[in-house]
């Protein structure tokens, strides 16, 4: 609420906004987007097709290293924790949001690849409610780090510091080769020079000729 609040004090979220944008469902994750090293590759995984151009904005692979001790963890996890109803509590706000988000990032029309497994919408009349937040495939962003950091907590209070360590350790050597042809694609991209595109000579004399702006 707090940050629905933020956003439509801001400007982000009005009531002229509704059905202004579109791309709602175009922009969306696709469901197998934690496993997909997308457009960029890996060097282990290969990537998968997409059902629509812009699902980019729901990239959100997670490292075959990362995978992997999940797929350790996890099941130990779950056979092993106990349940804590205060702790169950503090977390009720954080799984609640996770699940909304996802929810959410998926879009009324949920795919995998480039297959459309369910649409919950084809009329798409919920989307001009939704056209102010598009890019829904972004919202997987806060799941992905609470994922990211249950893990990971939960990796070092199963085996320990020392234990853990070694294990994160070598989980971290695999993400790192994994992830080497997306870090390149990545550092090509920021490395393109962006010439300015102001070049007429007005804009060197305007500081002296206008005191605003």
């Amino acid at each position: 609420s707090v940050s629905f609040a933020t956003a439509w004090f801001s400007g982000l979220v009005t009531a002229a906004s509704v059905g202004r944008a579109s791309g709602f469902r175009f922009y969306s994750m696709p469901l197998l987007s934690p496993i997909d090293p997308g457009r960029s590759g890996a060097s282990l995984l290969p990537a998968l097709s997409l059902a629509t151009g812009g699902q980019y904005e729901g990239y959100a692979y997670m490292g075959l290293g990362f995978l992997g001790l999940a797929a350790i963890v996890a099941p130990l996890a779950i056979r092993r924790v106990r349940f804590d109803r205060v702790l169950a509590a503090q977390l009720f706000p954080l799984l609640l949001c996770s699940i909304l988000f996802t929810l959410f990032a998926l879009s009324t029309k949920i795919t995998a690849g480039s297959a459309v497994l369910l649409d919950l919408d084809p009329q798409e009349r919920l989307s001009p409610y939704f056209g102010a937040l598009r890019a829904s495939g972004r919202f997987f962003w806060v799941p992905y780090y609470a994922i990211l950091a249950a893990v990971l907590t939960a990796a070092f209070r199963l085996w320990g510091a020392r234990t853990a360590t070694a294990i994160v350790a070598l989980a971290l050597a695999v993400q790192f080769v994994d992830t080497s042809r997306s870090r390149a694609w990545i550092r090509a991209g920021v490395s393109r020079g962006h010439p300015s595109p102001l070049i007429s000579p007005e804009w060197s004399t305007l500081g002296s000729r206008y005191r605003h702006l």
